[in-house]
């Protein structure tokens, strides 16, 4: 109970942010954006890598036939927003990458929200289903957004990374050496001209004390993804005088539509594959829930359109929009699912 309900703080804290960001706004923040999600926003990838390992090491993907329907559906779930975006918007830039991001912590959130019983069905699809999506957006990150190549920073960033990877392990109690390599690779890559939150990931893919994975959830979640979204906030409020692009907000209000077709298709046509049977309701909700999308989303926003403040400031009111919107679909759908179980009790 005690998690569930630091999961909904947490969520409630991150609108929080963002609509004071959004309220006060000031010049500058656009930098500041720039700054804090090239040098500290890594710290959430981390967490993201920490989250695969243990996945693969004592969670869902210790039985490896349960790869393939997340998968696909997570593979599913970024191809049909971003066809939708394509269709509607053709502009020839990378804002089609915007709505194919789900936000993990937003997610699971949101499925507080449901019954108990619900929740222990759709939580291990939906955190399978993220996690992937986490890697197809990192790939993303890495192919589409990286810069020109510096060599030299990054040479330094892959031999700070190589080291800290030894370290860890064959001699994981130098965690003051290790730290301090960490923290090399990033900003050396920063330098480089890659995005650093693929080297976040493969930190957290080589960290050894699984212990700390709680503490570093608890500062993303009450610090650093708060921060970062207070601070995309405060970068849209000085530039809404000059208006939003009606096409990229509504391809970006399309996700919702995108996620649940994505990933209701391809998480039914793992099942068939793998099982010979589907579950189709269960992964319906997972797809409405993949229509969260926050933290990665508002990161490929900044970088998509830094030349346009119309474009980009639309691309981030979209999803905040299609992600509110995707919360309260969730709530209608496990809210009429349990009426329609138990019509004389209240489900929630």
């Amino acid at each position: 109970m005690r998690l569930l309900t630091n999961t909904r703080l947490q969520g409630l804290f991150l609108v929080l942010a963002t609509a004071l960001g959004v309220s006060i706004g000031f010049s500058g923040s656009e930098t500041a954006v720039s700054i804090f999600g090239e040098f500290v926003l890594p710290l959430f990838f981390v967490g993201v890598g920490m989250e695969l390992r243990s996945e693969f090491e004592s969670g869902y993907f210790v039985v490896r036939s349960n790869i393939t329907a997340p998968l696909l559906a997570a593979v599913f779930g970024v191809v049909a927003p971003a066809l939708i975006y394509i269709a509607v918007v053709n502009d020839g830039s990378a804002g089609w990458a915007v709505p194919t991001a789900t936000d993990l912590p937003f997610g699971l959130a949101a499925l507080t929200l449901a019954a108990l019983k619900v929740r222990s069905r759709i939580r291990p699809r939906f955190l399978a289903v993220a996690t992937f999506d986490d890697v197809i957006g990192l790939v993303i990150l890495a192919v589409v957004f990286s810069s020109k190549l510096q060599p030299f920073f990054a040479f330094a960033g892959l031999a700070a990374l190589a080291t800290y990877w030894v370290i860890q392990r064959f001699a994981s109690k130098l965690w003051f050496v290790a730290l301090p390599l960490a923290c090399l690779a990033i900003y050396s890559t920063a330098l480089s001209g890659i995005q650093t939150s693929l080297v976040g990931v493969l930190i957290g893919l080589a960290y050894a004390n699984s212990s700390h994975r709680h503490r570093l959830e608890v500062l993303n979640g009450w610090l650093v993804v708060p921060v970062f979204a207070f601070l995309v906030g405060a970068s849209v409020q000085p530039a809404l005088s000059g208006g939003l692009n009606a096409l990229i907000l509504f391809a970006i209000l399309a996700r919702p539509a995108g996620k649940i077709i994505g990933i209701s298709l391809g998480g039914a046509l793992g099942d068939l594959l793998q099982k010979g049977r589907t579950d189709a309701k269960s992964w319906l909700l997972v797809g409405v829930l993949g229509g969260i999308g926050f933290t990665v989303s508002l990161l490929i926003a900044n970088l998509a359109y830094q030349d346009s403040s119309v474009d980009r400031n639309s691309a981030i009111i979209g999803t905040i929009l299609a992600s509110a919107i995707s919360i309260v679909l969730f709530y209608v759908f496990v809210k009429f699912k349990a009426l329609r179980a138990h019509p004389g009790e209240k489900s929630l």
